[in-house]
């Protein structure tokens, strides 16, 4: 995905999950691994364009290593704005 794409510097903006895809669900989809992929290419943050339906984040129980990077959701409700 960033083969051609220069982020350095940049806000990344990411739908949150796969693509629909006949072989199932890929590691590629999890937010953070997709959050890590930009920080590492030198993104300078990330926006994540949650699905709708989706309820806001849970922070408390968040269990992994803080990126280094900062990461925002976008409330399912606000996606379309972002992506206009």
């Amino acid at each position: 995905a960033y083969a051609h794409v220069d982020v350095a510097g940049k806000i990344v903006v990411l739908e949150w999950g796969d693509p629909d895809d006949p072989h199932g669900v890929s590691m590629r989809g999890d937010p953070h691994f997709k959050a890590s992929a930009a920080a590492d290419r030198g993104a300078a943050g990330v926006l994540l364009l949650a699905p709708p339906g989706m309820g806001r984040p849970a922070l408390d129980s968040e269990t992994r290593a803080a990126l280094s990077v900062p990461v925002a959701v976008i409330n399912p409700a606000r996606t379309e704005e972002v992506r206009a």
